[in-house]
C-alpha cells in the first residue's frame, strides 16, 4: 500500500497488480451490442461482441443486399443512401446484390446499423425510428439525424443524442 501527500491529508492508495489491470482492460473492450437486431439486419454469420469483433467486420465488407435490409429498416430510399454514403446512385445500381463493398462503405454500414440499434432499444418500432431520424432536433442544431449521418462524427453526434435520451435528458 502506497501512501501519499496531498496538501489538506493524507491518503491511501491499494498497489494493483499487473494481472487486475490486464483484466480490467479486457472487461472494458466489451461493447453491449444486441446482435439479434445486427444478426437480422446483416445476417446470422455476423456476430460483433466487442470492438475487435467490429474492426473485424469491417475488414471483412458487407454485401449490398444486407446494405438495402438496413436501409429498409431505416426507411431510406437508394436515393438517400446513397447520399449518406456519397455515393452515385448510378454506381450503387451498378453493384451486385452479392458484392462486397470497401472498408469506408462498410463502416458508414455499420454505423449506422449501431444507430439502429440503439433507437431499437429507445423507441421500439421502426415507425418511430423512421419519423425520428427525418426530424430536426434542437441538440442537433435543428438537423435531422439523417442529414448528420454521412460523417463519422456525425453519427457520433447522433449516437450521442440518444444516449442523452435514454438518460431522460431533453434532445
Amino acid at each position: 500500500m502506497k501512501t501519499y501527500k496531498n496538501s489538506r491529508k493524507k491518503y491511501q492508495q491499494d498497489a494493483i497488480s499487473p494481472s487486475v489491470v490486464a483484466d480490467v482492460s479486457i472487461q472494458s473492450l466489451k461493447v453491449p451490442m444486441h446482435n439479434n437486431s445486427i444478426s437480422a439486419l446483416f445476417g446470422s454469420n455476423l456476430s460483433i461482441n466487442n470492438d475487435f469483433e467490429l474492426i473485424a467486420a469491417t475488414r471483412k465488407g458487407i454485401h449490398k443486399k444486407e446494405l438495402l435490409n438496413l436501409a429498409k429498416a431505416l426507411g431510406l430510399s437508394q436515393e438517400e443512401l446513397c447520399k449518406v454514403l456519397h455515393m452515385s446512385t448510378r454506381t450503387f445500381h451498378r453493384l451486385d446484390d452479392t458484392a462486397t463493398l470497401d472498408v469506408y462503405t462498410t463502416e458508414q454500414a455499420l454505423e449506422m446499423a449501431l444507430i439502429y440499434e440503439k433507437s431499437l432499444e429507445i423507441f421500439s418500432s421502426e415507425v418511430a425510428i423512421q419519423m425520428w431520424l427525418k426530424t430536426p432536433i434542437r441538440s442537433l442544431n435543428m438537423q435531422t439525424p439523417l442529414s448528420l449521418l454521412d460523417t463519422g462524427f456525425g453519427a457520433k453526434l447522433v449516437l450521442d443524442t440518444l444516449n442523452a435520451i435514454e438518460e431522460g435528458v431533453f434532445a
